[in-house]
């Protein structure tokens, strides 16, 4: 029988699932920005597009992360613009 994954993880079992879970999911990635838009909330975006949610619930902390198309820096876009002459 499948174990129903919890939404935080306070168990021994789930607390090193989920760990071994972000790890592999997050090895080798670069961290592109770092922000906090809620007092309980840290947000990481990677290079790739990758984003990891760290949020505090009561019970502990709640692991999210999600991958969307990547993001080039800004200077990256600039400088693309320079080269080709359409800035």
């Amino acid at each position: 029988m499948k174990k129903e994954r919890p939404k935080v993880a306070t168990t021994p079992y789930w607390l090193r699932k989920e760990g071994k879970e972000a790890t592999q999911m997050l090895k080798g990635k670069i961290v592109h920005r770092i922000w906090r838009h809620r007092p309980k909330e840290i947000v990481i975006m990677f290079t790739d597009g990758a984003t990891l949610f760290v949020d505090a619930e009561a019970e502990g902390l709640e692991l999210s992360i999600t991958q969307d198309k990547p993001r080039p820096p800004k200077k990256t876009l600039h400088r693309i613009a320079n080269k080709h002459g359409s800035r």
